[in-house]
């Protein structure tokens, strides 16, 4: 997915072999809000181009700017800026479509609580002067979507 949004140009100039992580859709994560809307855009979005990284990303934004124009109940700055901080969208709440187990809320920084929303696909490293565990990749049992961990983990 990330390949085919980059495109090969810019794949080949930027992406490592066999490392592809960080992301924040997988067409194969077992989440019901993300696998809804993918299918809602597929069937209704008249995109010109599939579903990925940036498409449910965007989504999210919108459902944040919702929630604070309505937390805010104005369209001034400062009302904007406190609601933000007010904001919580629970895990299993059907406008949640980032995999984040804590949900998603911001601090008083107005910055997200909780930045554990990527999901790594495939992740292959072989780091021989790293100390410590080795980093590997593994599948989330409960989300269906693989997860970084380290040797001797489990998710």
């Amino acid at each position: 997915m990330i390949w085919r949004e980059l495109g090969p140009d810019i794949g080949k100039a930027v992406l490592t072999r066999n490392l592809f992580g960080m992301a924040s859709y997988s067409e194969g994560a077992k989440i019901a809000s993300m696998q809804e809307l993918a299918s809602e855009l597929r069937s209704k979005g008249n995109l010109k181009s599939e579903v990925g990284q940036a498409t449910i990303q965007a989504a999210q934004a919108a459902r944040i700017m919702q929630q604070v124009l309505e937390l805010a109940g104005s369209t001034e700055r400062e009302a904007i800026n406190q609601a933000l901080k007010k904001v919580n969208i629970p895990y299993g709440d059907p406008n949640l479509y980032l995999a984040r187990a804590e949900g998603l809320a911001f601090g008083e920084d107005r910055m997200p609580k909780d930045s554990t929303s990527m999901m790594v696909h495939k992740v292959f490293l072989s780091i021989p002067a790293m100390s410590g565990p080795a980093v590997r990749s593994t599948k989330s049992r409960e989300h269906g979507v693989w997860v970084p961990a380290f040797a001797g983990t489990t998710c």
